[in-house]
């Protein structure tokens, strides 16, 4: 049965009639405030990349506009049905896209009535019956023992040349190495968190859970190159020098 309600979480409107089918990734957020206060959400509570709030909030506006044209005038969250979610998921077949990304589409909409559950006390989730798309199974190509040698001997060939932006690269990739820690969580460390006499980071992942790792001695001693680098990049430019701007430097650098 297609939706006819329109209550007071109705976001529809007849101009969804005259929205194309191609031009959901221009709606603006402001047009659906569930949708922006489900991104500030994602981005401050459960702390995901950006690059993941992104996607989430473009999946649930695509899925918005599509109702638009489904339902032909109002509509609702609470009053959406699993067959306009099975005909959205066909819509994207059409379109041509990939089965992962219908399956992280259905993903955030499910996330999203998750959201609207905790915010304004939805007890529906059409989203949840709805079948994900069946993914091709591929698994990724791992790089093989000289591929990582080749790379690291570029890196560090290039933080030996002495410019800040080669020992600030090698850093970053003796972290992701000795540590594993996410992107998102590579860009979120700030000086506190890094403890170079016990070798250890403190890190924030999902959901702003802290956890503490510990750094291998490859990593710590690229660390400390790239903090000298950056302490004379921060000296020449007037932002001042590393340890006048540091609370506990002898916990962040250890010794010079």
């Amino acid at each position: 049965m297609r939706n006819r309600e329109a209550d007071s979480r109705s976001v529809g409107s007849p101009r969804a009639r005259s929205t194309p089918v191609n031009s959901a990734f221009r709606i603006p957020h402001s047009e659906f405030p569930q949708i922006r206060d489900f991104a500030a959400f994602l981005a401050k509570e459960r702390n995901d990349s950006p690059h993941t709030v992104t996607a989430y909030a473009r999946d649930v506006a695509d899925f918005a506009a599509f109702c638009g044209r489904y339902y032909s005038g109002r509509w609702s969250w609470a009053g959406v049905d699993r067959l306009a979610i099975r005909g959205w998921l066909g819509a994207m077949q059409e379109r041509g896209l990939a089965r992962r990304s219908a399956a992280r589409a259905l993903s955030a909409l499910r996330t999203f009535y998750r959201f609207l559950s905790v915010t304004q006390g939805l007890d529906v989730n059409p989203a949840k019956a709805a079948r994900t798309p069946k993914l091709e199974q591929t698994l990724p190509t791992p790089l093989d023992r000289s591929e990582i040698v080749t790379l690291f001997a570029h890196a560090e060939r290039r933080a030996e040349a002495g410019g800040f932006k080669g020992a600030r690269d090698l850093a970053m990739l003796e972290l992701f190495y000795s540590t594993g820690i996410r992107l998102a969580e590579l860009t979120g460390l700030n000086d506190p968190d890094v403890d170079l006499v016990s070798d250890r980071l403190k890190v924030r992942g999902k959901g702003k859970k802290e956890r503490v790792v510990p750094v291998g001695s490859y990593a710590e001693r690229a660390l400390r190159r790239y903090y000298r680098h950056r302490d004379e990049v921060l000296a020449a430019t007037g932002g001042g020098a590393g340890p006048a701007r540091r609370s506990t430097p002898a916990q962040v650098h250890g010794p010079p």
